[in-house]
C-alpha cells in the first residue's frame, strides 16, 4: 500500500504550515470524495497519509483565509 508525503511550501520555497496562528488543514480526495483532513505539522509543514489503496488522489490545502482552497 502506498503512503502520500504532502509538503506546503509558499512562493518562496519556505515552510507555510499556518496562517495567523492557525494551522493549515490538507484535505484528501479520490474523484470528488472526502476520505481524510489532517493539519500539518506546525514545523516542517507536511501531512503523511499511510497503507493508501492504489488509485489518483487529490490534496487541497485548507483554511478559513484561503480563496480558493
Amino acid at each position: 500500500m502506498p503512503d502520500l508525503y504532502v509538503v506546503v511550501r509558499n512562493q518562496d520555497d519556505v515552510a507555510m504550515s499556518s496562517i495567523e496562528g492557525e494551522l493549515l488543514m490538507i484535505a484528501l480526495l479520490q474523484d470528488e470524495i472526502l476520505l481524510h483532513t489532517q493539519p500539518v505539522d506546525l514545523f516542517l509543514a507536511e501531512v503523511l497519509f499511510f497503507n493508501l489503496p492504489v488509485g489518483r488522489y487529490q490534496v487541497m490545502a485548507v483554511h478559513q483565509s484561503v480563496n480558493p482552497a
